[in-house]
């Protein structure tokens, strides 16, 4: 055997293997999650009894940087739906894109608890929803490019599609992932919450529609 026989050898099974690379979300973030906003809640709250999918996903960073997203289970992300605009007018009197911060400890930042209004969503079949920070923290900044392209919701979920960049508290920001389900958790909630809506349907009388009949 000639050494370049060896050396295509040695070469060929390193080729064959896939080459995993990791998102930047999943090299540098930890995922949490709170569901059934705004109420909120914790895994066992959901074992008998359905929730409103009203989740957000929190994705924190080792400087306690987090940024919020809406949950896959959110109901503006259902098939089907389509996000035609975004606003950040969350009351008559109050514009999250009015938040001006300045410096290190963010002064002026508006003050978030988990169940205060970040946006809120349109979708095409007329139903609008509210989407919640999920966290005690400071408004950092509402991510602008959703007022003009509010499909990045749907599309690029954790990149260019998050809601807000928040910050907590020095002196929370350890457990800010504490009150938050878990990637192992979260997907035990989604296979509850679908055997029970799934159930709910089944139990649904039927409806007119000459396309139902049998």
């Amino acid at each position: 055997m000639t050494m370049d026989d060896q050396n295509k050898d040695n070469t060929a099974p390193v080729k064959s293997l896939p080459v995993l690379c990791p998102s930047v979300v999943e090299r540098y973030f930890v995922r949490g999650y709170k569901v059934n906003l705004p109420k909120g809640g914790i895994l066992s709250d959901f074992c008998e009894a359905k929730s409103n999918m009203n989740d957000v996903r929190i994705l924190r960073h080792s400087n306690r940087i987090c940024i919020v997203t809406m949950a896959p289970t959110h109901p503006a992300l259902r098939p089907g739906t389509t996000i035609t605009s975004v606003s950040f007018k969350v009351t008559d009197k109050l514009d999250r894109s009015n938040n001006v911060v300045s410096g290190k400890r963010k002064r002026g930042a508006q003050w978030l608890n988990p169940s205060s209004p970040l946006c809120i969503v349109t979708c095409d079949d007329g139903a609008q929803h509210t989407v919640f920070c999920g966290i005690r923290a400071k408004l950092v900044e509402m991510n602008e490019r959703l007022l003009s392209k509010p499909k990045l919701l749907q599309s690029k979920t954790e990149t260019e599609g998050y809601v807000a960049i928040v910050m907590p508290k020095l002196e929370e920001a350890n457990h800010t992932m504490d009150g938050l389900l878990t990637g192992e958790d979260y997907l035990q909630y989604r296979q509850k919450q679908e055997t029970l809506h799934s159930v709910s349907s089944d139990k649904s009388p039927p409806t007119s529609d000459s396309n139902n009949k049998i």
